[in-house]
């Protein structure tokens, strides 16, 4: 397992936006790392903190300020197991093994785990307890793990009072309380021996069976099992709410509660049929559905719970010793009923949400993508306003809002409104790649994508450009759809330039698998009818005569002054005047052919960054810039309307009023050699997109 002693990361974002101070070089600067929200997979709800792991890792929310911390290093796959102990500190269950959170660092917990990988984990007031990857339960006491039994394979376990609660693979439900282990089996009422989740609420108790139609129900200490038929997908969770049940099925939520009239067996309604006779001989039925509502009727067998074994004194679970106890067959006129209707998060949370769970006293949290977790009974949100670079070419762009919008390579902007991240249909297709985005000068907001067409029988499989357009308050639609010229995998594109005179030019690129390739520039003119694929022609292709030819094909921006335009390519700067190019490079005394990023100040003077650093260019000549902190690779490059110069490398990020340079935040809180895309709101607000994430500053003084 990688070895993860990682410090604290002092980022903060707050709720509602407010903003948080960090600490660097200028005592003004206050700035926040955009992480991850997009997709919180599971919680642990504590009374001074929130702990949340999500597609980018492990953070923590501060229930009182609203603060989010995320901690780095983390590199998450699959569904990890997060717990919080009697101190309120985490636990992490990975498939690699046992993480505990102590002194504000992870540390990988190995006494007595025998490098066994972790499946689940809860705490009790006894110590924590693991579930061991392939089969084994023990507990935490005293900073070493100590193996119970190897008997359970745990699916997913919990903590209810001094009872736990384990849901395996095999052995049914068990309950582990006062040093006694119970089981529940198919033969003490269950409906599977193979259970996968268990939740426990005070004397209300729930199983989640393996085939996720069938619940069993602990009532006043009898199990009875409920099949729900006639649902329109499986049972993904289930907990005790108020004095029922909330279940999530098929992306929907439903609420099952005590009551309910049953209906005779010879109903001819199609949803109400006779089952095939139970194990102790009596009828079960189906689902009942009317009006919108559903009563649920149980399999009328019920018994008592039977298995106990005990623990011995040094820690181990005995063998098992089994007491059977009568069945205790329910009529069913007796059998407890239950309804089963709709359930609504508030106004609030919407259909759009992700995981949810109950804290300590029964109330509902959710997660919402983009727009972080909501405490739905105290209705407050606690958000990140998030967003992680989604793919390697992703660039920001303005909104007509004056906000932060980003391309996602899928049918759908991200958009950051006044309430969070939140996401923006462009094209209802589902096989579109929108990678370019971009707000004209009228407040018109553009997007672009492929579209890939199959090969006909006697030809090529060809890709087209689609546009898409929305007025200011408005829904997109397709305006163009152009074919593209051959490229040697799939095309994607940066965010237009789009020039005075409508114009779009696209930097282009095509995929090598996870790699991408120079595609040099695609050219849309304004009538969006004409469409050229500008290159640097090594071939001498058919290429018109007229087409604008690059030094080289991977271009790195593109940008329009008063006198010309400029193109930034990894084999030198080019000057394009109407159709010309003229070439700068190392022979007019640049630094680097590679030009990596570039910017106009208010004198009308070109800054260009390359890998070898900083350097201005005017009327044909190049300066190197002299600082020591900017002799080094300057992919990020900025100039705000009052004249300040921005540049992020390992120094952190500088700023200049060109004369005098100034450190605005230090290196080691944020890695800013890699800006991939500024962008700047009319508040003095700035982004900078940066492969850890989205980072927002406040204007800096």
């Amino acid at each position: 397992m990688k070895r993860l002693f990682l410090s604290s990361l002092a980022l903060m974002t707050a709720c509602g936006g407010q903003q948080l101070t960090e600490s660097a070089s200028d005592p003004h600067a206050t700035w926040q790392l955009q992480s991850d929200a997009e997709n919180i997979t599971q919680f642990a709800i504590g009374e001074k903190s929130i702990w949340v792991s999500s597609s980018l890792g492990i953070g923590h929310f501060d229930r009182q300020t609203g603060a989010y911390q995320r901690e780095p290093g983390f590199e998450i796959s699959g569904r990890i197991g997060i717990a919080l102990d009697q101190s309120n500190q985490p636990w992490l269950a990975l498939p690699q093994g046992l993480l505990s959170y102590q002194k504000d660092e992870w540390q990988p917990f190995k006494q007595g785990l025998l490098g066994r990988g972790v499946t689940a984990v809860a705490p009790k007031s006894d110590g924590i307890y693991a579930a061991l990857r392939g089969g084994g339960l023990g507990f935490i006491r005293d900073n070493r793990f100590y193996l119970q039994s190897y008997r359970y394979t745990v699916n997913q376990m919990t903590a209810d009072g001094s009872s736990l609660w384990l849901a395996t693979e095999g052995m049914g439900a068990v309950e582990l309380k006062d040093g006694v282990a119970t089981e529940f089996t198919t033969g003490q009422g269950l409906c599977d021996n193979r259970i996968l989740q268990v939740a426990a609420k005070g004397d209300k108790v729930v199983a989640l069976c393996k085939d996720q139609q069938t619940l069993a129900i602990r009532i006043s200490g009898l199990w009875y099992r409920y099949r729900l038929t006639h649902l329109d997908g499986p049972i993904t969770q289930v907990a005790p709410y108020q004095n029922g049940y909330l279940l999530q099925i098929n992306g929907r939520m439903w609420k099952l509660d005590p009551g309910g009239q049953p209906l005779p067996p010879e109903s001819k309604d199609p949803f109400f049929e006779p089952q095939a006779q139970s194990t102790i001989g009596m009828p079960a039925f189906h689902t009942k559905s009317f009006s919108g509502r559903k009563a649920i009727y149980p399999h009328i067998q019920s018994v008592a719970a039977s298995l106990r074994n005990a623990l011995s004194g040094n820690g181990s679970l005995s063998a098992i010793t089994i007491k059977r106890s009568e069945l205790s067959p329910g009529l069913p006129e007796n059998a407890p009923l239950f309804t089963l209707s709709t359930f609504d998060w508030p106004e609030s949370v919407g259909d759009d949400f992700g995981a949810w769970d109950l804290d300590a006293a029964g109330n509902p949290w959710v997660s919402l993508p983009y727009r972080g977790l909501v405490d739905v009974s105290g209705g407050q949100t606690y958000t990140t306003r998030s967003l992680a670079p989604l793919y390697e070419r992703a660039r920001i762009a303005l909104g007509p809002d004056d906000l932060p919008v980003v391309a996602t390579q899928t049918t759908e902007l991200l958009m950051l409104t006044p309430d969070g991240w939140t996401k923006r249909q462009v094209s209802p297709a589902l096989d579109r790649k929108i990678s370019a985005v971009q707000t004209d000068k009228m407040g018109n907001l553009w997007a672009a994508g492929t579209q890939l067409i199959p090969a006909q029988e006697d030809g090529q499989a060809t890709y087209m450009l689609e546009l898409y357009k929305a007025p200011k308050g408005q829904p997109f639609s397709q305006v163009a759809s152009l074919p593209l010229p051959a490229f040697d995998g799939p095309p994607i594109f940066d965010n237009p330039t789009i020039l005075k005179n409508g114009d779009f030019l696209f930097p282009a690129f095509w995929l090598l698998g996870d790699q991408r390739r120079g595609a040099g520039i695609i050219f849309v003119d304004a009538s969006l009818t004409k469409l050229e694929h500008w290159t640097n022609n090594l071939f001498g292709d058919d290429t018109p005569s007229d087409t604008p030819t690059l030094p080289d094909e991977t271009v790195n921006g593109i940008l329009q002054t008063d006198q010309a335009i400029f193109i930034a390519t990894n084999g030198g700067l080019a000057r394009m005047t109407g159709r010309e190019i003229h070439v700068y490079g190392e022979n007019d005394f640049f630094e680097s052919e590679e030009i990596l990023s570039m910017a106009i100040d208010l004198k009308n003077r070109l800054w260009v960054g390359t890998p070898e650093g900083l350097g201005v260019f005017k009327d044909g000549r190049w300066k190197g810039a002299k600082n020591e902190k900017l002799i080094s690779n300057i992919s990020g490059l900025f100039i705000d309307p009052e004249g300040y110069i921005y540049v992020g490398n390992s120094e952190g990020l500088l700023r200049s009023n060109g004369n005098r340079w100034k450190t605005i935040i230090a290196p080691g809180k944020i890695n800013l050699s890699d800006i991939r895309s500024f962008a700047r709101q009319k508040d003095g607000t700035l982004w900078m997109l940066t492969p850890q994430g989205l980072v927002r500053t406040s204007q800096f003084k």
